[in-house]
């Protein structure tokens, strides 16, 4: 079995809690972020600015940091969602 490095253990949680957080509220058509429950369809411009930043810095992590061909491939995903 392949060990994998500190910093990739990490990246992994940091990739699990914004599948949790930030994917759940993307809306599948627009790919834009709402900020209210009460108001799906509304965005804000600066919200998604900063979703966008915290993808873009998850995937250079990622791409910093990848040990196996696992971490490109979710590198490469990561890059595609923003």
């Amino acid at each position: 079995m392949r060990s994998r490095s500190g910093s990739g253990v990490r990246l992994d949680r940091i990739l699990f809690m914004v599948e949790q957080t930030i994917f759940t509220h993307q809306n599948a058509i627009t790919a834009l972020f709402a900020n209210q429950k009460e108001f799906p369809g509304h965005a804000w411009v600066r919200d998604n600015v900063y979703v966008a930043h915290s993808l873009w810095a998850l995937y250079r992590a990622y791409m910093k940091s990848a040990d196996f061909d696992e971490d490109l491939i979710k590198a490469n995903e990561l890059g595609l969602t923003w």
